[in-house]
């Protein structure tokens, strides 16, 4: 016998508690322990369930629950299980707000809170009862069955040992859908290359559009498609003429179809997100705001990753002491960050959890092959840039899920290449040394040793038992090697300054 009673549905106004049937109990008493400590009956019911208005239910420290079994003639009293106390009066909870967006699936609700939660419970009032309508673990919620005039009310969950608790609750909106302007002054333009992402594309497009910052462009680049993404994202450039644009082109990978994009912004700021991600209601927001205070050239937000081991969703932690709202990094701050490799350098390597002045990733290419796109594109912009602010809050959702099922807008990179087994290495010493090749020259010595700390981090991780002959760990020596005629490796400044890496350097020099 489960002995918890469980708040199924809370509200400003109303609570209403289940318990676990027992099939033999033709009636069940709801006792109210109160202030004083003393019994007094509140309900009596032949369901496994009462609903209560709080104003009345917040005058009871606890709640048990008496089960009156009829057996054999019989009638027997058992106090079957006592709740935990419920916590009615005390309990503070986030606030969510539910914005309404007109979507190509219908109608998307999106759940606006200061936090990302593990789950979502969305109701519908119905005849002055809610009913649980849907559960999910994203922010927002997609269905054709959602009426415009109905109202609904959403509460946010959070896991702690694989079970849920309530954290964030709404009140009652009414569904009312605002149609949206275009803007007269565009700050952000957000690039999202697309391919074959019918499944989830709009998922991603209704993310951006609940954004609380309006002043935004959307620009969706189909890279090639050959299902239903192109209709689909025409369908967007139609209904929100002036936010969402549209350009259709043949299939040439991720790297070049993202640098078509930023070609195409017109937005002080340029944001990167890829198509089968999520962008939280306030990222944009917080992002500019802090990018504009502190007159940055780009502003960085954590990340809530999402893997398909045990269905686990993280949060990498960035320690925080002062409970900031964001921080500022000089670029050797950054760099260190980025170069750790225990925990949040995934924020600074990756491209599309920020925000980065137009004019600058404008004037630096992308780096047009497929793999390792972000760690060679962050390298190579960063150097260009001397303030990074970063904000604490995780407001971007990397979605790696969906990527290995359904392919991105490198498929067609992917399979030319695929037949090397070594093109691989190849292609991540490519972008390592893209920053040195296409990186601002003032920091040249530096983005040497950058580049030989990755190379030095991949080599401890992969080839630490490897023997010395082996083609691959060949593969990495010859570059070194080659590295070190073009620059003089044992020379260089920062290489100097750090024993052990200039100790690998002179063995691997040497290794025939």
């Amino acid at each position: 016998m489960n002995k918890d009673i469980k708040v199924l549905f809370e509200n400003q106004d109303y609570l209403y508690i289940t318990w676990e049937k027992d099939e033999l109990a033709n009636e069940y008493i709801v006792f109210g322990t109160n202030k004083v400590f003393n019994n007094d009956l509140i309900w009596t019911t032949d369901n496994n369930f009462a609903i209560f208005d709080k104003k009345f239910i917040n005058n009871y420290l606890s709640i048990k629950i008496k089960y009156i079994r009829k057996d054999i003639n019989i009638v027997q009293d058992l106090v079957l299980g006592e709740s935990n106390p419920l916590d009615l009066t005390n309990t503070k909870y986030s606030k969510i707000s539910i914005n309404f967006i007109k979507s190509y699936n219908g109608i998307t609700l999106s759940f606006e809170s200061n936090g990302i939660f593990d789950k979502y419970y969305l109701y519908e009032k119905i005849d002055d009862n809610f009913y649980l309508i849907a559960e999910t673990e994203d922010f927002q919620y997609t269905s054709d069955r959602i009426v415009e005039g109905n109202i609904y009310y959403v509460e946010g969950l959070i896991k702690i040992n694989n079970i849920y608790h309530k954290r964030g609750m709404s009140i009652d909106y009414v569904c009312n859908i605002q149609k949206k302007k275009k803007s007269k002054e565009i700050k952000i333009s957000v690039v999202i290359p697309v391919y074959n992402s019918e499944l989830f594309v709009s998922r991603c497009i209704d993310s951006i559009l609940a954004s609380t910052f309006k002043d935004i462009e959307i620009l969706l680049i189909d890279d090639g498609s050959t299902d239903n993404t192109p209709k689909i994202i025409d369908w967007y450039q139609e209904n929100y003429q002036g936010i969402v644009k549209v350009f259709h082109k043949e299939n040439e990978g991720v790297s070049i179809t993202r640098s078509f994009g930023i070609q195409k912004a017109i937005g002080e700021y340029t944001g990167l997100v890829d198509d089968d991600d999520m962008v939280h209601p306030y990222m944009y927001e917080k992002l500019y705001n802090a990018a504009k205070k502190e007159k940055s050239n780009i502003a960085i937000a954590k990340t809530y990753i999402r893997n398909d081991i045990n269905n686990h969703n993280i949060c990498l932690n960035v320690p925080n002491p002062n409970k900031d709202e964001y921080r500022v990094y000089d670029y050797k701050e950054m760099q260190k960050i980025k170069n750790n490799k225990s925990q949040e350098n995934i924020y600074f390597v990756a491209v599309w959890n920020k925000i980065i002045k137009t004019t600058i990733v404008k004037k630096h290419k992308f780096y047009n092959k497929n793999y390792y796109e972000d760690t060679a594109y962050t390298r190579m912009i960063y150097s260009y840039i001397d303030k990074f602010v970063f904000v604490y809050g995780a407001y971007y959702v990397w979605e790696k899920r969906l990527r290995k099922t359904v392919g991105s807008a490198s498929t067609l990179q992917y399979k030319k290449i695929s037949d090397d087994p070594n093109i691989i290495h190849k292609l991540f010493l490519d972008a390592i040394l893209y920053g040195l090749e296409k990186g601002n020259s003032k920091r040249k010595e530096y983005l040497l040793y950058d580049s030989i700390l990755e190379i030095k981090g991949y080599l401890d991780k992969t080839f630490k038992s490897t023997p010395k002959n082996d083609k691959v760990y060949k593969i990495y020596i010859d570059k070194i090697k080659e590295l070190n005629k073009k620059y003089d490796l044992l020379n260089n400044i920062y290489i100097k300054k750090d024993k052990e890496t200039l100790k690998l350097i002179k063995e691997l020099i040497k290794t025939k």
